[in-house]
């Protein structure tokens, strides 16, 4: 066995620089498996690593080396990046988390996870979250009715979760006076008035899905304009 290497508070590598020993790994059949250090990075945050992999280079950051550089003014949901904001570091002093900070439609401003914004678990700072919750608490008389299932389809194709999911829509954004089902009852598309068996559908199967841009159409009819465009398409392509 060879000669057991101590390191010093302050000694630096990469972005890492040194605090203390940290316990180390232990597998879950009881052997001892590698030194652990607890580092600080050169963003603020703290993280505890493998010995030999900060010793050797092989781990040269907390990870904010490798960070995303985030577009200004860049949305996601109704959250708007404003700046970055100082990371999170959890109670124990294990590894930090980068925090943005952020402008929500409404005009809160929220600091929260980045990776949460960008992946679209976290959409708001916390409106949409109750709008949804009165919506859901408001009795409307039409839960079960074919209009409130189409509200809820074109709610659904509208959300960043069913895009990534599918990856379909992917863009494709609500007018926000349709958030709940109040709203698009009350802000209902112009022309032919809905009737069970009609698809809302968009003008040119392009832009948002609003009162302005939507129209009530069968399916059939639905499904020709949608071959005309994407004829169109690659003809012009």
């Amino acid at each position: 066995m060879g000669k057991r290497i101590e390191y010093q508070p302050g000694e630096k590598r990469g972005r890492l620089t040194y605090v203390s020993e940290a316990e180390p790994y232990i597998y879950p059949h009881g052997r001892i498996s590698y030194r652990m250090a607890h580092l600080r990075c050169d963003c603020g945050s703290e993280v505890t690593v493998k010995t030999s992999n900060w010793r050797t280079g092989v781990t040269v950051s907390c990870g904010c080396a490798r960070i995303i550089k985030i577009k200004p003014n860049e949305k996601h949901g109704r959250l708007t990046f404003i700046e970055d904001a100082e990371p999170y570091v959890s109670p124990n002093g294990g590894h930090g988390c980068r925090m943005a900070r952020l402008r929500c439609d409404c005009g809160n401003e929220v600091a929260v996870k980045t990776s949460d914004w960008r992946s679209g678990v976290t959409r708001s700072c916390g409106c949409l979250q109750r709008e949804i919750a009165v919506a859901q608490a408001t009795t409307h008389g039409q839960s079960g009715t074919k209009l409130f299932s189409a509200w809820q389809a074109m709610t659904a194709r509208a959300s960043e979760n069913y895009q990534q999911k599918t990856g379909k829509y992917v863009g494709v954004t609500r007018d926000e006076r349709w958030s709940t089902f109040e709203g698009f009852l009350a802000n209902q598309p112009a022309g032919r008035p809905f009737e069970p068996g009609l698809v809302l559908a968009r003008t040119g199967d392009v832009g948002p899905y609003s009162p302005e841009n939507t129209r009530w159409a069968t399916k059939s009819e639905n499904a020709r304009e949608a071959a005309e465009v994407r004829r169109a398409r690659r003809s012009a392509a």
